[in-house]
């Protein structure tokens, strides 16, 4: 399956969620104790530990202070009852219509709870994020594993499958089109025509109905590896 051609998606995956660990992690030094914002504090107390907010709302006896990082305070009656301190964002400014839209939200929340951490809403711990990396890890392996395997089936050297775009034009013989399909990969809605092609082209080098391509097409993560790793052997392996 081309869109499933593991270098690309391996090295994009990688570097977004490594990206995320490491500005995560660089949020959480940047807020020490010494500038720990807390609920009830007041606005002075709040400016003079985060700074004037690059943006603000307010509305009659409350307030929002937006700052980088997605970090925000709500303050009530002059007084802090809610705070984003850590976050995995990379915030931008924002729009006055969205400081008010999210100042009213929170409001109307403050009004039905007086415990704001029981809705608080939470970003990903350290733990969660190296979690959810090593699951995106072990997805982009598995997908390793079973372009290897599917590229050997068909006579190919696996390490052909790691080479990028040599993967895709090597993957388009392997499903019986020509190599220069790869160039139409570059043509918006043409490039979903030509992947599903692939997909039915390759389920049936390997003796598997039009029915399993679309799978192939919808669901590589699992039609892939029964392809990879079931008996369905290559109708016309290539001779080493």
């Amino acid at each position: 399956m081309i869109k499933s051609a593991p270098s690309f998606p391996l090295r994009g995956a990688l570097t977004a969620l490594i990206f995320l660990l490491l500005s995560q992690s660089g949020v959480r030094a940047e807020t020490d104790e010494s500038s720990a914002v807390e609920p009830g504090m007041t606005r002075a107390e709040v400016v003079a530990r985060w700074g004037d907010p690059p943006s603000h709302a307010r509305s009659g006896d409350t307030e929002l202070l937006h700052y980088n990082r997605g970090r925000e305070v709500f303050l009530q009656n002059g007084r802090v009852q809610y705070v984003r301190s850590e976050t995995s964002r990379t915030g931008r400014p924002m729009s006055a219509t969205n400081l008010e839209e999210r100042l009213h939200q929170l409001t109307i929340r403050a009004e039905g709870s007086a415990d704001f951490g029981a809705w608080e809403e939470r970003d990903l711990s350290t733990g969660e994020t190296i979690a959810l990396l090593a699951f995106f890890v072990f997805i982009m392996l598995l997908m390793l594993v079973t372009m290897w395997r599917i590229f050997t089936k068909a006579g190919y050297a696996g390490w052909t499958s790691l080479v990028p775009i040599y993967n895709a034009v090597v993957l388009m013989w392997i499903a019986g089109k020509p190599g220069w399909w790869v160039l139409l990969m570059m043509l918006p809605v043409v490039n979903i025509i030509i992947m599903l092609l692939a997909d039915i082209g390759l389920a049936h080098q390997f003796d598997k109905g039009t029915g399993f391509g679309v799978g192939l097409f919808f669901l590589p993560l699992i039609f892939m590896p029964i392809l990879a790793f079931g008996s369905a052997e290559h109708v016309n392996p290539r001779e080493a």
